[in-house]
């Protein structure tokens, strides 16, 4: 497990300014060992995590170099030890919300198309 570092301030421990590269080292541990945890699998099961994969990929991304996660956040996630799997899970009970981007996405294409092609046929 990685070590996270933390400064004093005031009665309250912060994470140092590397908290987020951290706790990116220590989800991307995670992320290559449930890898190399399912390379060892049968093909039907590296099929059946495939979305489990794609979403936990995305997730560490959020603690890329462009994170925008406020240092409250960060402190929370190192102070309560929350790992990648708990984030995915959360994830999983709370999809609803994609699930409504994705529609409006859809939705969004096929006005844009029908008023692409409407144009198109008029001129």
């Amino acid at each position: 497990m990685t070590e996270i570092t933390y400064a004093k301030s005031g009665d309250k421990c912060i994470p140092t300014a590397t908290a987020r590269e951290q706790l990116f080292t220590k989800m991307a541990a995670e992320l290559g060992a449930f890898i190399e945890a399912l390379k060892k699998s049968g093909p039907v099961r590296i099929f059946e995590s495939a979305y489990e994969k794609t979403f936990k990929e995305d997730i560490l991304m959020c603690f890329g170099e462009d994170c925008t996660l406020d240092d409250d956040v960060l402190t929370a996630l190192i102070t309560l030890d929350i790992s990648l799997d708990d984030l995915y899970h959360h994830w999983l009970d709370s999809e609803t919300d994609y699930m409504d981007v994705l529609r409006n996405n859809i939705s969004w294409y096929v006005n844009h198309e029908m008023i692409r092609r409407n144009d198109e046929a008029g001129s």
